[in-house]
């Protein structure tokens, strides 16, 4: 792994702190919708866990885990969104900061 793929590892674990994500949770993070998610999901893309107590069942509990996050990310050209997400926490941070 090079150091800026490193570096770049290190602030997504920073950019998503929770081991676990809802698909509607990471979307909105993602700025995408969550049928996307899902769409991630059902084609192998994106790798999740049904959580469902019957997997059977039509209606997924899907959870994502931040690791598979992170690679799903780092294996795709994903700066512009990548960016994104900084700025939004850039923004957050400093709403954060007037608040106080």
């Amino acid at each position: 792994m090079s150091s800026s793929v490193a570096e770049l590892s290190a602030e997504l674990e920073l950019t998503f702190p929770r081991k676990l994500y809802r698909p509607a949770a990471l979307a909105e993070l993602l700025n995408c919708t969550s049928q996307h998610i899902y769409n991630l999901i059902d084609e192998g893309g994106l790798r999740a866990v049904n959580l469902a107590t019957d997997p059977d069942k039509m209606n997924p509990y899907y959870r994502v885990s931040r690791d598979e996050i992170i690679r799903f990310l780092l294996s795709r050209d994903t700066s512009a969104i990548i960016e994104r997400i900084q700025r939004q926490k850039a923004k957050a941070n400093a709403q954060q900061e007037l608040s106080l």
